[in-house]
C-alpha cells in the first residue's frame, strides 16, 4: 500500500458532533465506547510517520446557509463557536490541510478536488462521524470522482450500532475497502 498517493480525512470531528455538551451530539455514545479519536490519532501518527498528508474536514455554517431547520434551530455548527471547533482531543497541528464546507459533502464548495489532483494524491484513508452520513458521503462523492477510499471502520461512529454497521457493510462496502485499523497497519507493513 502506497503511501505518497494518499491523504488521511478525518470527518466531522467538532463538538457540536462528538463532545456530550454538543448540539448534536448524538455519536457521543458510540464513539467514547470505541474510544474513536484516540484511534484517529493513532491513525494521524502513522499518517505523519509515513509521510502521508493529514486533512481534517468539518461542516461550518455561515448566516442563512444553514441546510435544515434543526441546526438552525439549535444553532450548531456555526462558524467561529466552540461548536464548529476540532474536539480537543484530535491531534491537528498547523501543517494539516483544514477544510470548511457549507454542507455534508466534502468536495461541496471547497477547493478539495483540485488540491488532491495538484498533489497526484488518488487515494483517501477515511475516518470520522457519523459512518451513516458524513462519512457515507465523502465514500460515494470519492468514488464518483475516481479516487480509491478506504474507510478505517473502527475510527468511525454513528448514532448506534446498528446504523454504523449498516453503513459499513452496504454500498459503502461497495465503493470503498473497509478495514479495521489493525488490517490496515497490518497491509502498510506488509507494503514497505
Amino acid at each position: 500500500m502506497s503511501h505518497s498517493d494518499t491523504l488521511l480525512l478525518t470527518i466531522d470531528l467538532v463538538n457540536d458532533i462528538c463532545h456530550p455538551d454538543g448540539a448534536i451530539a448524538s455519536c457521543v455514545g458510540m464513539m467514547r465506547e470505541r474510544a474513536v479519536v484516540q484511534e484517529v490519532n493513532r491513525l494521524i501518527w502513522h499518517a505523519r510517520q509515513h509521510g502521508m498528508p493529514v486533512a481534517h474536514t468539518r461542516t461550518v455554517l455561515d448566516g442563512d446557509s444553514t441546510p435544515s431547520r434543526r441546526l438552525a434551530t439549535l444553532g450548531a455548527l456555526r462558524r467561529e463557536t466552540w461548536g464548529s471547533r476540532f474536539v480537543e482531543e484530535l491531534d491537528v497541528v498547523q501543517d494539516d490541510l483544514i477544510i470548511d464546507r457549507p454542507r455534508v459533502g466534502i468536495f461541496f464548495r471547497t477547493d478539495l478536488e483540485d488540491w488532491l489532483r495538484q498533489r497526484g494524491i488518488r487515494h483517501l484513508l477515511l475516518c470520522g462521524v457519523s459512518s451513516d452520513h458524513a462519512v457515507e458521503s465523502a465514500v460515494r462523492e470519492a468514488h464518483d470522482r475516481d479516487l480509491r477510499v478506504t474507510v478505517i471502520e473502527n475510527a468511525c461512529a454513528a448514532a448506534c450500532v446498528p446504523s454504523h454497521a449498516a453503513a459499513m457493510t452496504g454500498l459503502m462496502s461497495r465503493l470503498a475497502n473497509v478495514m479495521h485499523s489493525r488490517r490496515y497497519y497490518r497491509s502498510a507493513v506488509l507494503a514497505a
